[in-house]
């Protein structure tokens, strides 16, 4: 499914919002930054993202802002913006997906302050590939010219790194079966995990990525009829582990700040909640070299390329 005329609109719209400054979008030009803010990128895949003003980070920033003594711009803008912003110091700060970040250029010069954690749900998990029960069970190489149910085209854990996966097992994305045109999108892009599980289910896909989140949430045996189980499914690969998000910070802000927000972070979640509920998370917690490096390597298809993406 060719986006191209979608993302030539993004474009120009990315243009007019950040002509001269990047990221910087026209709510900042409104709201006045000759207070010397804190500028944060929050990066995004979606066009319509552009004029969303994040509310649910409000919170948040205001702490922050408390914490740092400066005032705290959020500004939505895109992977290829908030790579040469950050190095450039023109943005201070940026949340992103492992996904993003791998996009970012020269992203192994750019630190990763802290990744979010959520009540009762690891920080650093993979997506696992589903299918029904059977003896024998089917192995990832049985899918070629199978279909396979994958998350939203942006998700890092359920569309990249489930790509990733299947490479792994030697299947590329052109071995997936192909269907009708008006279904495609069902066959690729289903955000809702328990209605990929529906699909595997009712064999309408032979496998489907599931957050680890979501499969740890099945119960064991179903209370019900329609009810998605795990005994009724099995696990046959998993992927790679990242995190949701990273908070990336430009090289050029300085350490005493840097060390600021960073101690932030990793404090919020005890001292100031409340200011976290927003974001559906409990509070952060430090990466290690190693996580970063795997971010920095994830591969990375772009959805809109008809020839690398799976079209199941």
């Amino acid at each position: 499914m060719r986006r191209s005329a979608t993302w030539a609109a993004a474009l120009a719209l990315a243009a007019l919002l950040g002509t001269g400054a990047g990221c910087r979008s026209f709510f900042n030009l409104s709201l006045g930054a000759l207070d010397d803010p804190l500028r944060m990128g929050l990066v995004t895949d979606n066009p319509a993202e552009l004029l969303n003003p994040f509310s649910r980070y409000d919170p948040l920033l205001g702490a922050l802002s408390k914490q740092v003594g400066r005032k705290i711009h959020l500004e939505p803008c895109f992977a290829f913006q908030a790579g040469p912003q950050l190095h450039s110091g023109r943005l201070d700060l940026a949340v992103a997906t492992p996904a993003q970040f791998a996009q970012f250029a020269d992203h192994a010069q750019l630190p990763v302050l802290a990744i979010p954690t959520r009540a009762g749900i690891k920080a650093i998990r993979p997506a696992v590939l589903v299918v029904r029960r059977a003896d024998p069970l089917p192995t990832v190489a049985d899918l070629r010219g199978q279909r396979v149910a994958f998350g939203p085209e942006d998700d890092s854990r359920l569309y990249h790194a489930a790509l990733e996966c299947l490479r792994a097992h030697g299947v590329a994305p052109e071995d997936l079966a192909a269907g009708l045109p008006l279904f495609q999108t069902l066959w690729k892009h289903e955000p809702n995990a328990t209605t990929r599980i529906n699909l595997v289910l009712r064999g309408e896909v032979q496998a489907a990525f599931v957050d680890e989140a979501d499969w740890d949430a099945l119960p064991e045996q179903a209370a019900a009829a329609d009810q998605p189980c795990r005994s009724a499914l099995a696990v046959i690969a998993q992927t790679p582990a990242y995190p949701d998000w990273l908070v990336v910070v430009s090289p050029q802000l300085e350490a005493a700040e840097r060390e600021a927000v960073q101690t932030f972070l990793l404090a919020v979640g005890d001292e100031h909640p409340d200011v976290l509920r927003a974001l559906g998370i409990v509070g952060y917690v430090r990466p290690t070299p190693e996580l970063i490096e795997t971010c920095g390597a994830m591969p990375v298809t772009d959805p809109a390329d008809d020839e690398d993406a799976p079209t199941p």
